[in-house]
């Protein structure tokens, strides 16, 4: 019984918690992080690195303060176009941005600093007269790690309960000698 909890709880930390997971859990097929505009891909990713550190994050940021917000712009010919990235606030206020211009080493970057609120992400791809847009929420603030981390809690401490009550049943059922 011993080797299965400690399996478990080996498991469970290994698999817990990966990067793969914060952007969907697979390639840029399944990454939720990644925005289709067109027929081309920008990958988003979002950073906290005053309080979170350095793990990329995607429309959940659990902290207020100043962010890093990065585009990745994938292939060749994204590059040629010209590209513009706000960030609006909850009211709809541009709180940081790039202009249209064409970004040749296929990165975009902004440095906003944040308060509690859902926000929208928007990039534009400017091609000739047309232009297309693809917009995101991004939430910050509202502490959404923690709830996955009560979650967890719970059920590891009503899968631990369960054993106790078996172990306990199952010495309860065992004839006295």
């Amino acid at each position: 019984m011993k080797k299965i909890l400690f399996s478990y709880f080996a498991a469970l930390i290994l698999l817990g918690h990966t990067p793969a997971f914060a952007h969907g859990g697979g390639g840029m097929d399944t990454d939720r992080c990644a925005m289709l505009i067109d027929d081309f891909k920008v990958h988003f990713s979002a950073y906290e690195p005053e309080t979170v550190g350095n793990e990329p994050m995607c429309h959940e940021l659990p902290m207020t303060g100043n962010a890093v917000l990065v585009f990745d712009l994938e292939g060749e010919e994204l590059r040629q176009h010209k590209i513009a990235v706000q960030l609006l606030d909850p009211e709809g206020k541009v709180v940081a941005e790039r202009s249209a211009e064409k970004y040749p080493r296929g990165v975009i970057n902004l440095f906003p600093t944040l308060e509690t609120g859902i926000y929208k992400v928007r990039v534009t791809l400017h091609d000739g007269d047309h232009q297309h847009d693809h917009e995101m929420e991004l939430h910050v603030g509202k502490g959404l790690h923690t709830k996955a981390w009560i979650i967890s809690g719970i059920f590891c401490a009503i899968f631990i309960g369960s054993i106790f009550w078996y172990e306990e049943r199952k010495r309860k059922m065992m004839p006295v000698t």
